[in-house]
Formats: C-alpha cells, structure tokens, sequence
C-alpha cells in the first residue's frame, strides 16, 4: 500500500515543499456536548482524514469505532451528528477541499484556472488526497448510496466551487456567451480524474498549466458577445 501512495504522489507532484496543513473550518452547527462543539467537530473531521489518508487503512478500512476513538468521542455522540462512516468522510474531505484548494483571485481566466487546478494538483500529490480520492470514486462506482451521497455531497462542492470562477470570470466578460459551465466543469474534472484513476499519467504543473490554457482559449468571447451576458 506505501509503494502505492508514493506512486500517486509521484504521479501528481508539483515543485516545491509541502504546505502545512491548516486548520479545518468548521462544518455547519450540530448538537452542542461536553466538549466545546467546535473542538468536537474539528476532532472528528480530523480524526477522519487522518484515518482515510493512512494507506494502511483507507476508506474500507475505517469505521465509526476508530475515528471515535481517535477523536475521543463516544461512539454514540459521532452517530448523533453522522449517520454512517460515508456521511463522514464526504464531510471530512468537503472541509478539506475548502481548506486546500482556495479560489484564486487574479481576476484573469487564465491565470484563476492554472492557480486553482495546481492547487489541485497539489492537494493530490502532497496532502494526502490522491490515493483517497481515487478510492472515494471507484468505490462510488460500486455502492449506488454511496455514489448518489457522493455525487452530492464532495463532488457537488468541487464543481461549484470551479463554477464560481467561471461564473465570475463570465460577468467580467471573459466567457464566451454560449458556453455551457457544466460542460466547461466536467471537462477539467474528467480530466483530472481519468488521470488520476484510469490513464495514471502525470497530474503535475505541466500537465495542469496546459489544460488551464486549453480551457482558457476555448472560452475565449466571441465577436459579438457583450460583457456579462449570462
């Protein structure tokens, strides 16, 4: 399982050293307890992703009882807030994906997408994702509840959040008009994931920084389209 790990970080590395990770932000508010509820909250999400990350583990191998007592929770107090290890992890790596992977601000479409896809990439490679998110989505593909929960949930997020970019970029007149944003999303996504999951190419900075501009020339305005027209 190690060899394996390092293969994906290999596989979706970018230059530099690794960031340390920050802290979680909190998720949305839930049942109040001994502990403070945001202390609880954070240790249970925590918990999770430290779990999951772990190649020895992974999203099979977790259960409620060990994140609980990782966490220092009671078990019972975890079911209170998530009804099954899926709910948690989603929410887990929801919270991790906001953390890690911002949407940039340039103001320039070009320059948002390579930003936000190299953060991508090195969320993949250096913060513990790739080998989780490759597991997360093969497994969807297996368990129809899980997929659904997934699809709406940790996926639904990762696409709005490049659908705000876009969006932002449209109203600056920067989209072409007539592009179809869930079309524009699915390509850089499928992109990524069929690297990541089928192909086992390189997701790296050349590779990310060439799709960014691939993107970025096909939304390019038409002759014709005027600023912000949806």
């Amino acid at each position: 399982m190690t060899s394996r790990r390092n293969d994906v970080a290999a596989r979706v590395s970018l230059p530099g050293s690794p960031r340390a990770p920050r802290r979680l932000p909190l998720p949305t508010a839930r049942p109040t307890g001994r502990r403070p509820r945001e202390e609880v909250q954070r240790a249970a999400l925590e918990a999770t992703l430290d779990l999951v990350d772990n190649p020895s583990i992974g999203y099979r191998g977790l259960t409620m009882e060990a994140v609980a007592r990782r966490a220092g929770i009671s078990k019972a107090t975890l079911y209170r807030w998530w009804p099954s290890k899926a709910h948690l992890l989603c929410e887990a790596y929801v919270a991790k994906a906001n953390r890690d992977i911002p949407l940039p601000g340039a103001g320039d479409l070009g320059e948002d997408l390579r930003e936000y896809l190299h953060h991508i990439a090195f969320a993949l490679g250096h913060l513990g994702t790739g080998r989780t998110i490759a597991e997360v989505i093969l497994a969807a593909n297996v368990d129809p509840a899980f997929g659904d929960l997934y699809r709406h949930t940790l996926l639904a997020d990762r696409k709005r959040s490049l659908r705000h970019l876009l969006e932002r970029a449209r109203a600056a007149g920067q989209l072409r008009a007539d592009a179809d944003l869930e079309v524009v999303v699915d390509m850089a996504y499928g992109a990524l994931h069929h690297r990541l999951v089928v192909s086992h190419e390189p997701i790296d900075g050349p590779y990310v920084a060439g799709l960014a501009t691939l993107l970025a020339r096909a939304l390019v305005p038409l002759p014709g389209d005027q600023r912000g027209d949806a």
